[in-house]
């Protein structure tokens, strides 16, 4: 019976109806540390990025158009329930950026170019985001204007790029200790 009612192939035995939580962009907080997430398509890498988001403390993950749905059972089990310990809002790129804006945000970007997260995060600005980008795309040009500096994790291997949910995760760890 439970096989017919949950999406995947071979279900654990437990099964949660719930609410989608409703957060409203105009409860980004004015300070503190956000996500920002733009166009992430893969529902594991979200999940991955808001449980790292849960684990170092941040105070936000915002999810914008073109994103695969937070809430999605995938995602939802990717974030192992931290979509449900700390908030995300859902907005349009436009709105984040003003949203971001009236509240004197510092907005880094996260970019293969960029300089070594070490150096970037320095001194803490009330409200302080991180921007990762599409798979494949990266961030969108709208979102690299409104940067105040572009943050890389450095490797030194024979590797091209990290995956995003593995690169957001180290930038989190280094930008919150």
């Amino acid at each position: 019976m439970l096989a017919e009612v949950a999406d995947t192939d071979h279900p654990q035995g437990v099964l949660l109806v719930c609410r989608q939580p409703v957060v409203e962009l105009a409860g980004l907080p004015m300070k503190g540390a956000i996500l920002v997430l733009d166009a992430i398509q893969d529902p594991g890498n979200l999940g991955t990025l808001v449980r790292s988001a849960c684990a170092f403390a941040l105070d936000g993950v915002v999810v914008l158009d073109g994103s695969t749905d937070p809430w999605g059972a995938k995602a939802v089990r990717a974030s192992a329930g931290s979509a449900f310990r700390v908030p995300i809002w859902s907005a349009p790129m436009a709105s984040t950026i003003d949203a971001l804006n009236i509240r004197g945000a510092e907005v880094f970007v996260a970019s293969g170019e960029g300089r070594p997260a070490a150096e970037v995060f320095g001194a803490k600005a009330p409200l302080m985001a991180v921007v990762l980008g599409n798979e494949g795309k990266g961030v969108r040009a709208e979102l690299r204007e409104l940067a105040h500096d572009t943050v890389a994790v450095p490797m030194r291997g024979a590797t091209e790029s990290l995956n995003v949910g593995v690169a957001g995760s180290i930038l989190m760890y280094e930008w919150t200790r």
